[in-house]
């Protein structure tokens, strides 16, 4: 996977050749009411995205993918915060017949989006 302006290109296997892409991730935008990052996959030649990531939560602890632009979830992300020496976790459950890696692939750029926003809140709360 790649970073992309906040954004993310992920890619089969180590590749970064454009017919190897397998979606694409746009970054949130900055003013939005509700957090949602829209998601196509490789072959959608629309402006339509395919998925999106919802904020289901008000802290960011739980998100839902949902299809499209309908209110179908097909699974949900729910961050559990890590004790002092380990890490934080992602509890995912996913629909039947929704690609299972897909979904963590998913995950892995939520994550890399909270760290980024979190990074954002600590310069600006120092400056």
């Amino acid at each position: 996977m790649q970073v992309l302006r906040s954004g993310w290109e992920a890619f089969r296997g180590e590749s970064t050749e454009q017919r190897d892409l397998t979606f694409i991730r746009e970054p949130a935008k900055l003013f939005q009411r509700e957090t949602k990052m829209k998601v196509f996959l490789a072959n959608n030649s629309t402006q339509v995205c395919d998925f999106k990531l919802v904020k289901a939560s008000s802290f960011g602890r739980s998100w839902v993918v949902t299809i499209a632009e309908s209110n179908t979830v097909v699974a949900q992300i729910t961050r559990k915060p890590g004790r002092i020496i380990s890490s934080e976790k992602f509890m995912i459950t996913v629909s039947a017949n929704i690609d299972y890696a897909f979904i963590v692939a998913l995950t892995v750029t939520l994550e890399d989006h909270l760290r980024t926003k979190r990074r954002r809140s600590a310069v600006g709360m120092i400056a």
